[in-house]
């Protein structure tokens, strides 16, 4: 069951992000807090300490939901108790990579799910897993970011219940 994931990174897959991140501010215009979030996810993305990479990703996370202004009382626990350790300088292998051509390989009842406003691993990439994936199954969580699960949980436990009755 892929989940708010791709079968492929690189420069165009991190471009579409970043160009979603970049996005972000706008689309809340009335939330003066939407504006710093481009810059608190790459204070994460470029931390070599714990505390930078936690701090950065904690501010960061109100992009990876659909509505996080909405149900922020909801997210906010959620948000205080954000922890990231960072990797040592070089443990991180930053290789991109592909596996389109080879998800003909999975030929086990497959749905893939994705948040309809996931800004890193949307709409785009899941098409192209669904596409991959012979009769898969594809589920797009209207009212969510990367965190479906978190957003829409009766829907999200309703495919995977389904997926697994199969």
């Amino acid at each position: 069951m892929p989940f708010d994931t791709s079968p492929v990174t690189g420069a165009e897959f991190w471009g579409e992000a970043m160009a979603g991140l970049a996005a972000y501010p706008q689309r809340y215009p009335d939330q003066p807090e939407a504006a710093a979030i481009p810059a608190a996810f790459q204070q994460a993305v470029t931390a070599t300490g714990d505390e930078t990479l936690t701090a950065g990703l904690r501010a960061a996370v109100p992009v990876y939901f659909a509505d996080f202004w909405g149900r922020r009382d909801e997210f906010a626990p959620l948000q205080a108790a954000v922890r990231f350790w960072a990797e040592p300088a070089g443990a991180q292998d930053p290789t991109p990579f592909d596996v389109r051509d080879r998800l003909d390989e999975i030929v086990v009842p497959t749905v893939v799910i994705v948040g309809a406003h996931d800004f890193i691993c949307g709409v785009r990439w899941a098409e192209q897993l669904h596409e991959g994936i012979k009769d898969s199954r594809l589920v797009v969580l209207e009212q969510s970011g990367h965190f479906g699960h978190v957003e829409e949980p009766a829907e999200f436990n309703r495919v995977v219940a389904e997926l697994l009755d199969r």
